[in-house]
């Protein structure tokens, strides 16, 4: 889920595309993409990086392709789902699914989760974050100090091809 409604809790769709491309080079798996119609153009540049990058996995886009219930199902049949703080990060927990939650921006995990174990969140440690609803960021650095592979290497761990990173 490389989009969300709001551009604020969105980590940056090429540093997606690194991080998947990263860990496809040590996992073999089908990525689909799910998300609005309104995400398409953030998910075309993830699959234009991940592919620039070496990416070889197959993808399937499902972005604006699905019901809420098949959307449910989906989900449900994922091992992973790696996600900013969405809808389908809620849909994907109530359905069993591991979650890694990238909270950037006015997103503060301790508020909206995911909850439960089997999730992960990576929310960097600023002065700044989470910066709040109320506030308009100029700098937007919280995205930036998510390392692709940093969330590559959570991803090969959550998918038992790896350890668990420290930073």
């Amino acid at each position: 889920q490389a989009g969300a409604s709001d551009g604020m809790k969105a980590w940056r769709p090429h540093l997606f595309g690194l991080a998947l491309a990263n860990v496809s080079k040590r996992w073999q798996g089908g990525i689909l993409f799910i998300g609005s119609r309104e995400e398409e153009a953030a998910i075309a540049e993830v699959i234009q990086v991940y592919r620039e990058a070496g990416g070889k996995n197959p993808v399937m886009n499902m972005a604006g392709r699905t019901t809420l219930n098949q959307l449910a199902g989906l989900l449900a049949d994922c091992r992973l789902l790696l996600t900013n703080d969405t809808g389908p990060m809620h849909i994907g927990v109530a359905m069993g699914t591991s979650v890694i939650d990238l909270s950037v921006g006015h997103v503060d995990f301790q508020e909206t989760g995911p909850y439960g174990p089997g999730h992960w969140v990576v929310q960097p440690e600023l002065d700044c974050a989470p910066c709040g609803f109320e506030q308009v960021c100029a700098h937007h650095a919280c995205k930036d100090r998510i390392s692709p592979d940093f969330v590559a290497d959570l991803l090969g761990h959550v998918l038992q091809s790896g350890p668990c990173p420290t930073e």
